[in-house]
């Protein structure tokens, strides 16, 4: 049987456990994960490649400051889960 694949969105689920557990400001790692939930939740984890994030910051976002804060939880997302 074929493995069906983790989905970005379980991924996200569990890094809002682990937030709370971790973060003092959950409420931003929220606000963000609801942005990229948008594009991604449906979307299996490992099918996601750095070109589809770097072309989605580009998109979704205006100053490099802000670019590098998706990108840091596009990190935890893959790393903590």
């Amino acid at each position: 049987m074929r493995n069906a694949g983790v989905k970005l969105k379980e991924l996200a689920d569990a890094i809002l456990v682990y937030s709370a557990a971790h973060h003092r400001d959950t409420r931003t790692i929220k606000n963000r994960l609801s942005k990229l939930r948008a594009d991604f939740d449906e979307r299996k984890a490992d099918t996601v490649k750095p070109q589809e994030i770097d072309a989605w910051l580009t998109a979704n976002t205006k100053t490099p400051a802000t670019s590098n804060r998706y990108r840091a939880l596009f990190s935890l997302i893959y790393r903590e889960v």
